[in-house]
């Protein structure tokens, strides 16, 4: 069963929708997109057509484990993307494959210090041409090909001191990339 709510105040439309236990919430006035559930989240219909062109915030609700994969992919208008900055929950444990590619405005990534994320999957921020520094605390253990490849204005990565596998061209084309804390003991680096 999907439910979807349309809340209209004096200047703004509130979009929600739900299935399976899980929600979201969408305000057209700040342009903040609301994920809430818990464990695997599962995507009501209308979310990616009601917030794919309007979505300047994205927050991932606490309990969420793992979004599907290219969720933020496509939130564009006019062919542009529009995601500025996302907030992450401490229950979040992995980053899907294109999770946020070619978010090319993504400019913040607000990541917990407590966060659980053991595993950043390929292509995960794949373009995010915007992206200026990025922070992982020692649960980190995994990152997939081209996690971060093209990210232009990457200065500097924190990927903490537990990586055991990291895939080819993590920072390939990151051009600005003056320092990137990585550690740990590698049982499978890749080029």
């Amino acid at each position: 069963i999907v439910v979807l709510t349309f809340v209209i105040t004096a200047n703004a439309a509130i979009q929600s929708g739900e299935k399976e236990g899980f929600s979201y919430s969408f305000d057209d006035e700040t342009g903040v997109l609301t994920l809430l559930g818990t464990g695997e989240y599962v995507a009501p219909s209308g979310l990616y057509n009601i917030a794919r062109y309007q979505a300047k915030k994205v927050i991932i609700g606490e309990g969420i484990t793992t979004l599907p994969s290219d969720c933020f992919r496509y939130l564009k208008a006019e062919g542009e993307s529009i995601l500025e900055e996302v907030s992450i929950p401490s229950s979040l444990t992995t980053i899907s494959k294109n999770l946020f590619r070619d978010c090319t405005n993504l400019t913040k990534v607000n990541i917990p210090e407590d966060s659980n994320i053991t595993t950043i999957n390929e292509n995960a921020f794949f373009g995010c041409s915007s992206l200026t520094q990025i922070a992982f605390n020692d649960n980190l253990t995994t990152i997939g090909n081209a996690a971060f490849r093209k990210c232009l204005s990457l200065v500097s990565a924190d990927m903490g001191n537990s990586i055991t596998s990291m895939g080819i061209d993590v920072f390939h084309t990151c051009v600005k990339l003056e320092s990137v804390v990585l550690g740990g003991t590698y049982t499978k680096l890749s080029n």
